[in-house]
């Protein structure tokens, strides 16, 4: 069994449990269920899809949170690979 096929597998057994949970702070939390991130990284893979041929790389260019790990699992749903890479803290600006 690969890991789509175990978040699938996940959200048809167990489809309203939390699947991801982020802390972004001390006082708030943000749940995603099996469900939802199945159904949001569907969504994202077939967009995906229409750009981008199976086996070509992504940038995953995301600050921490849900939005990359629904990313990721699209790419995976795609069939693409998925290079994350960290949001640089502040824009680089070369003058010539």
């Amino acid at each position: 069994m690969n890991f789509t096929k175990l978040l699938e597998q996940r959200a048809r057994e167990s489809s309203d449990r939390i699947g991801y949970r982020y802390l972004p702070n001390d006082h708030e939390e943000i749940c995603l269920t099996y469900e939802q991130l199945v159904a949001d990284a569907h969504e994202l893979a077939v967009i995906i899809r229409r750009h981008i041929m199976p086996g070509q790389r992504v940038v995953l260019l995301y600050p921490a949170g849900l939005q990359f790990v629904r990313a990721f699992f699209a790419c995976l749903l795609a069939g693409v690979v998925a290079v994350p890479l960290c949001k640089p803290a502040k824009q680089l600006i070369i003058a010539e």
